[in-house]
C-alpha cells in the first residue's frame, strides 16, 4: 500500500522521480543512470540510498563494490503508476 505523504516525497524531488522513472524501464547501473539523467553521481547515489531504504528499489549485485544495478520493485511501480495519475 502507497502513502500519500510517500508519494509527495518521490513527487517533490526531481532526483528521486528522475531515477524512479528511469528505473521502470529496466535495470540500471548509476553511471547510466547519471548519464540518461544528465546528474552529478554522488547524487544519484544519494537518491539511490535514499529509494532502496523506502523499498521503491533494490539492489540487485549487493555484493558488488563496482557495477552494481538497481532495479525497481513492485512497490515502486505502484508508487509511479499512482504519481503519474496525480499529475494528470
Amino acid at each position: 500500500m502507497v502513502v500519500i505523504s510517500d508519494l509527495q516525497w518521490v513527487k517533490m524531488s526531481k532526483y528521486r522521480f528522475g531515477v524512479l522513472s528511469a528505473l521502470n524501464e529496466r535495470m540500471k547501473s548509476p553511471t547510466e543512470l547519471a548519464n540518461e539523467l544528465n546528474l552529478d553521481l554522488p547524487h544519484i547515489s544519494k537518491t539511490l540510498s535514499q529509494l532502496s531504504s523506502k523499498g521503491y528499489i533494490v539492489n540487485k549485485t549487493p555484493g558488488f563494490w563496482k557495477n552494481k544495478l538497481f532495479e525497481i520493485t513492485s512497490h515502486g511501480k505502484e508508487a509511479l503508476k499512482n504519481i503519474e495519475v496525480m499529475l494528470t
